[in-house]
């Protein structure tokens, strides 16, 4: 056995040039990351398909109540970015080699137990597998381009100076994924936290940060440079319409947007308002202590929801002019709309059928009621 690991070591050796120190490496840490995140998103939004979950993300956001094995699996996937990120700053080739083949292991094993010979699921939970599979097999298919770019990168090795691809160079693309990257909360502290921690610096982490935005300015720098190359305008030569239409008047219409959409939206004005009407109801009518003596149900199809409200307002009217007759000025006036005229029958569904001695109680209680008032 010993002579058989002997070999095979002897077989990878040469290809592992970084092992040995005789290369330069690649940095393909951008496109790992990149491959990571979409990852992680995709487990998030097709949770409910690949767990075989009873009820989606939304209603569980809406409930409050997220899914253990949800929280535990994100945060693993959230685990696995942050030691490719360790492992990219610290340039430990050796660590990443293990934990490259450790994540092989697991996704032939996930692979090959959900894919392959899903018999056993099938007998467990054959609808689960069955609506399972699309989602799983992209999922797989994401992080076995992961583990392609892992692969390649302990082949390649890790770069001797890692720098950071945004902002290295100017591009719009770069530039736009970058400004995203700052605006997603906390992402950035939490990489400036690990890049600091993992990398032999004498500057304390609050000129860490100030380096990191020296790094930033020179890419607005950059930016404002290609811009002006862009436009190529003479000095003192008034700014262009369109320019000025598509960032100063769009963007003052975005900005309305964001700030009374949600208020119109919630507002009586909203589509999605519906009238809400009353589709069931029951009436019941008891002295205290005694059984009822009238009760009535009505239940209301759609359609009869539905003429009743359009056949109601003339009722509607008469009922707020009666009620004003009687009682003076009335508050319905002002939700006539939300009025709902129900027809009980004119008599009792059940019959009262009291005991003697309940009854005996009734004729005590009306007639010490009948004796107060006299």
């Amino acid at each position: 056995v010993r002579g058989w690991w002997a070999s095979a070591l002897q077989a990878l050796w040469p290809h592992f040039p970084y092992l040995r120190g005789s290369t330069l490496g690649s940095d393909l840490y951008f496109a790992t990351f990149t491959v990571q995140l979409l990852g992680f998103l995709y487990y998030l939004v097709f949770y409910k398909q690949i767990a075989g979950s009873q009820s989606g993300l939304l209603s569980d956001l809406q409930n409050n109540l997220l899914p253990g094995s949800l929280v535990l699996t994100q945060l693993g996937l959230f685990l696995l970015i942050t030691v490719d990120r360790i492992l990219y700053v610290t340039r430990s080739l050796k660590v990443k080699l293990v934990v490259h083949l450790s994540i092989s292991v697991l996704f032939l094993v996930a692979f090959y137990g959900t894919i392959l010979f899903p018999s056993w699921s099938a007998q467990k939970m054959p609808s689960y597998v069955e609506s399972a599979q699309g989602p799983l097999l992209g999922l797989f298919a994401v992080y076995l381009a992961y583990l392609t770019l892992s692969a390649a990168q302990v082949r390649c090795g890790f770069p001797l100076v890692t720098k950071d691809r945004l902002t290295d160079k100017y591009s719009e693309v770069r530039f736009y994924t970058y400004q995203g990257f700052r605006m997603i909360p906390f992402v950035f502290e939490m990489r400036c936290l690990l890049d600091w921690a993992f990398t032999p610096t004498s500057l304390k982490f609050w000129y860490w940060l100030t380096l990191e935005d020296i790094h930033h300015e020179l890419l607005q720098t950059r930016a404002n440079l290609e811009d002006s190359k862009t436009w190529n305008r003479a000095l003192g030569e008034p700014f262009p319409l369109w320019p000025k239409f598509y960032c100063g008047v769009c963007g003052f219409v975005g900005v309305m947007v964001v700030l009374f959409f949600p208020l119109l939206y919630y507002s009586s004005f909203s589509p999605m308002m519906e009238p809400n009407a009353v589709n069931a109801t029951s009436v019941s009518l008891a002295f205290s202590s005694t059984s009822p003596l009238f009760t009535a149900h009505l239940s209301l199809s759609t359609a009869q929801i539905q003429a009743q409200l359009a056949n109601s307002a003339v009722v509607q009217q008469q009922l707020v002019q009666t009620r004003s007759a009687t009682m003076g000025a009335s508050p319905l006036s002002n939700t006539l709309n939300n009025i709902q005229i129900l027809e009980l029958s004119s008599y009792s569904l059940t019959t009262w059928s009291p005991s003697p001695p309940a009854l005996a109680a009734l004729e005590r209680l009306l007639q010490g009621n009948a004796s107060g008032s006299g």
